[in-house]
């Protein structure tokens, strides 16, 4: 199945036209929580031939009111517009972040991936083979996260820590912005200008961790300040296995040399906290103490490793629908290799039973950033390693990575063609939308929404929710 064995090498000819209807229903913009319901129809005449219909629900804080997805090239010269050219600029503060619920209802009559076109292949299904009604629902949280753009305009030494949280580094910055306590309000007015009202904690210390864990003393509203030559008396009752980085390894060693709370690692040596666990240990002990040596980082490392998981229906046991996890998995690890940059010869390929992980590692000569690969080492793994066992989670992951630029076999013309084929298929999911060309495995199946690890960066390698191109 899908375009390799439907569509022929050199192309064929294709016709695809495509017409959509959408209306509003009910609204209410005008309330604190605002709300609203669509109607939406359409339907493709060509290689891909369906009709569907289906409503979405928002409620939230929406900063794109219906109206705007109807008129998406205003002129701005035009009087007749000048209103809602205004009304736009005024509503930029504006910020969104709201749920939504999703259903469609989609009645397929031809797919040239599954069915074929022109060319004979061995490889198709027949018409009384495809479920022709297929239910999609959907449900997830749209957020708009570009605020942390605007904590710039403080001071350029910025670290986004994860999805909800980021340090700021004034010390060049505190003879222009003053104290430091009016400083962190500034950042918390700037959080909730940008975001359109969401409000923040701010921890404000002479160190990170210290920081980090001002800022959870006032939650969800609050700022607190713990000077440094405060640090150590303020931090002496806190127990050791609150702060980041205190494994339950790292937990039980501590506890057997008789430290529980920060006050009790004074009187076990750094050094030999060090000699145990190497730097992680002493700069463990370091925070203990408020003197978290740690500084801001302002640029993502080079990534190790490139992975992906999810997380699937209780219990599963149909293999069919295993591979499909599998499948997605290798190909959002593929997408993210390439554009990135990446190849890698090994991969992690894991399953979550009841009894816990089945993984296993393996490799690829030569390395690889083609998601069909991948999913081949997925097979294998699945043959070997999986006997029927309850499934609750996938896992997909590169493990060494390695800058693109290795040099291609002289006669591998089908890893030439793949290579291409991959760059066009990322070409159209960039401008389309994440899947929007993607195996036929996925077609017939229900969208997989993604989810936002807490690792997150809004660049880099771990921006992994890919948006499609702007116009």
């Amino acid at each position: 199945m899908g375009w390799h064995n439907q569509i022929s090498d050199g192309g064929e000819p294709t016709f695809l036209y495509s017409v959509e209807h959408r209306d509003l229903l009910l609204d209410d913009y005008k309330s604190k929580v605002n709300w609203d319901l669509t109607f939406s129809a359409g339907a493709n005449v060509g290689y891909y031939t369906n009709g569907s219909a289906g409503f979405d629900f928002r409620m939230g804080r929406i900063a794109t009111p219906f109206h705007k997805h109807q008129t998406p090239s205003l002129d701005p010269f035009n009087k007749k517009f000048q209103p809602l050219v205004k009304a736009k600029k005024a509503e930029s503060a504006k910020k969104d972040c709201y749920v939504w619920l999703r259903y469609r209802a989609n009645l397929f009559a031809y797919n040239a991936l599954l069915q074929g076109q022109f060319r004979d292949s061995p490889v198709t299904i027949d018409s009384d083979q495809m479920n022709r009604l297929v239910h999609e629902g959907g449900v997830g949280v749209t957020w708009d996260i570009s605020r942390y753009s605007t904590l710039t305009g403080i001071t350029p030494d910025l670290e986004i820590f994860s999805v909800d949280e980021a340090f700021l580094d004034v010390t060049h910055c505190q003879r222009l912005l003053g104290a430091p306590t009016a400083i962190a309000r500034e950042v918390k007015q700037v959080v909730y200008d940008a975001s359109g009202g969401v409000l923040c904690s701010a921890g404000v210390s002479g160190d990170k961790t210290t920081a980090k864990y001002a800022a959870k003393l006032q939650k969800p509203d609050g700022l607190t300040v713990i000077p440094p030559w405060e640090a150590r008396s303020v931090l002496a009752g806190v127990p050791v296995t609150e702060w980041c980085g205190v494994s339950t390894g790292i937990g039980r060693y501590l506890s057997s040399r008789g430290v529980h709370t920060c006050q009790d690692m004074q009187h076990l040596p750094i050094g030999d906290i060090g000699q145990r666990f190497g730097n992680p240990g002493r700069r463990i002990w370091l925070m203990t103490q408020g003197l978290d040596p740690e500084p801001i980082h302002t640029n993502v490392p080079a990534p190790k490793s490139i992975g992906h998981g999810k997380v699937m229906p209780p219990d599963t046991q149909d293999i069919d629908v295993i591979h499909t996890f599998l499948l997605h998995m290798s190909e959002k690890v593929a997408t993210r290799l390439r554009r990135h940059r990446f190849r890698a010869r090994t991969f992690f390929i894991g399953l979550r039973a009841t009894e816990g992980w089945l993984g296993s590692k393996y490799r690829h000569d030569p390395p690889t950033d083609d998601g069909a690969i991948i999913m081949g080492l997925c097979h294998r793994f699945t043959l070997e390693q999986w006997h029927g066992e309850g499934v609750y989670q996938v896992q997909v992951t590169a493990l060494d990575l390695r800058p693109l630029g290795d040099q291609l076999e002289l006669f591998a013309p089908d890893q030439q063609r793949r290579e291409r084929l991959n760059q066009a298929r990322d070409q159209i999911n960039r401008r389309y939308g994440e899947f929007a060309l993607a195996p036929a495995r996925r077609l017939l199946r229900s969208h997989m929404p993604n989810v936002i690890a807490p690792v997150w960066k809004p660049f880099g390698h771990r921006e992994t929710i890919l948006n499609r191109e702007k116009d």
